[in-house]
């Protein structure tokens, strides 16, 4: 397990589906603008989630899903007041398939080296990756494995929400 820390504020259970669903897929800023709210609240109530970390790195979106959303989702819902946000750390670095409807382990093989890090912004230092909604890790474990080997201290990760089996 690359991951030194992990923390979702929700399960992805409603009104977070239905918001989540707007947001994403659906273009309904509203909805985007009250998960904002709903982070930015979680946070103020537990700021212990941000101790230590240098860098906050949403999941970087794919070019075309960031030309067809308008936005990358994370870093929308992530960008707060006094956080020092980092964009150009990480950046993924080819296509993968949408990893809805993949099992664990075809999304740990969708996700491989699909992920780049910038070790001039991240080596030595404490990150946190965000990211709107965690299904398995997959997406976190790569993001940690890669942010390691450019040579990051420690890597944790925040979600708004995490499914929940059962």
């Amino acid at each position: 397990m690359n991951l030194d820390g992990f923390a979702a504020m929700f399960a992805y259970k409603d009104p977070i589906i239905e918001l989540v669903t707007r947001f994403k897929y659906g273009g309904n800023l509203n909805a985007g603008r009250l998960l904002k709210a709903l982070v930015r609240e979680y946070l103020r109530l537990h700021p212990t989630l941000l101790e230590g970390a240098d860098l906050l790195l949403p999941v970087p979106t794919r070019a075309d899903r960031l030309l067809k959303r308008g936005l990358n989702v994370p870093a929308f819902l992530i960008d707060q007041p006094g956080l020092t946000l980092e964009l150009r750390a990480l950046k993924k670095s080819r296509r993968t398939q949408v990893q809805a409807g993949l099992h664990s382990k075809e999304r740990a093989k969708n996700l491989a080296f699909a992920f780049e890090a910038r070790p001039q912004l991240v080596e030595g230092r404490s990150l946190l990756i965000f990211d709107d909604v965690c299904t398995t890790g997959a997406t976190l474990e790569q993001i940690a494995h890669t942010c390691k080997k450019a040579g990051a201290a420690e890597v944790r990760a925040l979600v708004l929400a995490r499914v929940v089996k059962g």
